[in-house]
């Protein structure tokens, strides 16, 4: 049934999302998938997550946007492939009060900076990790054309450069490779992975 105010209504919607009686979701952060793929297999990544729960939210009339939490940075090793983790959530404005809903289960619950992205960015971000997933796979080549469309997407996501320099140093093609990590340092000095 319609829900006429836009509070209860998110509260219907986070504990429709987040209950286990109605959608079950489990966290799994081996494949990013769409907004779809998350709702069919009801498991996902972060990002994932945050994909599925956007598209619902703008479905029932809620103003709802992606955001970048900024923690310190932690990496994991899949075979030969460092990979470093970042968080997305997301965050819905409803009656001038900002609402928070996040999918980790793992991370910790201390207060983080939030940076409200676009949805240009959030769209790079999930190029970038499917580039990602597809390196650590030995996937090389498919991996850099997802690489060069998050860049093409978002020219200023600073790790998709990264990314980027990486796929070119694998393929040998080396002065990409470096015009892709000055331009990833350019963007952001603390570019640790390019650096």
């Amino acid at each position: 049934r319609p829900v006429v105010d836009p509070t209860q209504r998110m509260h219907t919607l986070v504990n429709t999302v987040f209950s286990e009686k109605f959608l079950n979701l489990t966290y799994d952060n081996s494949r990013t998938k769409t907004a779809i793929e998350t709702w069919e297999s009801r498991s996902g990544n972060c990002l994932s997550f945050t994909n599925m729960f956007v598209a619902m939210a703008r479905h029932v009339g809620l103003y709802t946007r992606f955001q970048e939490v900024v923690n310190l940075p932690t990496w994991n090793k899949h075979g030969n492939v460092i990979v470093l983790n970042l968080h997305i959530n997301a965050v819905a404005t409803v009656k001038n009060r900002r609402f928070s809903m996040d999918f980790n289960p793992y991370g910790d619950r201390r207060e983080h900076k939030r940076v409200v992205i676009s949805d240009k960015r959030a769209k790079a971000q999930y190029y970038n990790n499917i580039g990602a997933e597809l390196f650590a796979a030995s996937q090389p080549e498919q991996a850099l054309a997802w690489f060069e469309r998050a860049v093409e997407i978002e020219p200023k996501l600073s790790y998709a450069w990264s990314n980027l320099g990486v796929a070119y140093s694998h393929k040998r093609q080396l002065d990409k490779a470096e015009h892709a990590y000055l331009r990833a340092v350019k963007l952001n000095r603390l570019e640790y992975t390019a650096m």
